[in-house]
């Protein structure tokens, strides 16, 4: 199937995980886990499918926000986005989740419950 048909939950996946409690201070800091690369190359997946990236936290610090990069050619109407703990490289129990209907091309946040997150702790991110 050509990859622009495809119904996707996301396309163009990039997550941030951002650890700060107020919307001023989430936009200036970097990330706690991910990273804000905007790669050239469109990922996506079939409707109602997830699929898993790994990343380090950088630090310890509280998570209350997810960030997903969307690319403009997404016909996505839904997007659910998670932070699991490692299980030995495969996602483990959830951590925190977040839903958002209609995201919008270009950056997508997410608010979720305060979560602790330890640094250099590997945790598998799934969209």
């Amino acid at each position: 199937m050509d990859q622009a048909r495809k119904s996707s939950i996301v396309s163009a996946l990039l997550l941030i995980i951002w650890a700060a409690s107020s919307p001023a201070v989430q936009a200036a800091g970097p990330p706690l886990v991910g990273d804000q690369t905007i790669y050239s190359t469109v990922d996506s997946n079939t409707a109602g499918h997830a699929e898993a990236f790994r990343a380090t936290a950088s630090a310890s610090g509280i998570v209350t926000s997810i960030s997903v990069y969307v690319d403009a050619s997404s016909r996505a109407s839904n997007m659910v986005a998670g932070l699991y703990a490692d299980n030995g490289g495969t996602p483990g129990s959830l951590l925190v989740q977040g839903q958002l209907a209609h995201p919008a091309a270009g950056w997508n946040t997410l608010t979720v419950p305060a979560v602790n997150v330890v640094g250099s702790t590997v945790s598998p991110e799934r969209l």
